[in-house]
Order: structure tokens, then sequence, then C-alpha cells
């Protein structure tokens, strides 16, 4: 999306409509300036590979230094954390794990996913782990 800026006479992209990191990258006049903790946290600014424009102020915001350090993406999406911010839907008797594109649930040992026919990621809520023996207490057999 583009407005054009009647002082200088020519068109600019509207970064700054863009509210979301996906929306903002697919305009290669855009970037997402984000916490570095946490890349949902940001703003969209105008810029190229080397950075935000240098009238963009959107990475000097308040609400991106009261977070931490910010960070510039451009183009590609950031990596997310899913299980460092808690956005994983591990059960329990299971760990969240970190992959490049999502997260994995892993079961602890002594339980396995509860079906092994499910769509659903094993460990996660809707295919939680449980002991793997008949006569267990915690995963273990007694």
């Amino acid at each position: 999306a583009y407005y054009l800026n009647s002082a200088i006479g020519n068109a600019c992209p509207a970064c700054a409509g863009q509210v979301s990191v996906a929306p903002c990258l697919v305009d290669e006049a855009c970037g997402w300036c984000h916490n570095s903790d946490n890349p949902l946290v940001g703003a969209c600014a105008q810029g190229n590979i080397l950075g935000a424009a240098s009238n963009a102020s959107a990475c000097a915001s308040p609400a991106l230094a009261a977070e931490g350090n910010s960070t510039w993406s451009y183009l590609a999406i950031p990596a997310i954390n899913e299980c460092l911010l808690n956005l994983h839907d591990c059960a329990p008797h299971s760990s969240c794990v970190d992959t490049n594109t999502s997260y994995t649930c892993l079961c602890e040992p002594g339980y396995f996913p509860l079906s092994n026919t499910s769509t659903a990621l094993p460990g996660s809520l809707a295919n939680p782990c449980t002991p793997s023996c008949a006569h267990c207490a915690n995963g273990t057999r007694v």
C-alpha cells in the first residue's frame, strides 16, 4: 500500500499502516523493527536490507525501548521461540522444544503420546502424554 507524499510529490510506502510482521514484510519497502526477545512486539517501518530509513521512528518507539533491544528484520519473518514465549500447547508430562519454524512437544521418559494415529502434535493438549504402562506411578512401573 502506498500513499502520495504531496510535499515531495512521489509515492512512499505506507509501512506504518501494517500492525503485524507478516503483512509488513510483504512490501519490500518495509521492514519489521522488533524486540530481540519477542519478535511479535514490533512496528513496521520504511527501510531496506541495511535498516530502517533515517526518518523512521518505529525503532526508537518507547514501547520497543521498554521491552529491551530492538532488531531489524527485512523480507524474512524473524524466528519466534514459542517455548520461551509460552505460545505452545504442550501437555503435562511433556516439554516444549523450539525448532527453526515452530516447536514440538516431547513426552517425558516413561510417557508416550495417547494416540499414534492422531493428527495432533504428539505431547500436545490434543494428544497428551500418558504413562507407558498400565501399572505406573508417574510413568514408572510399580
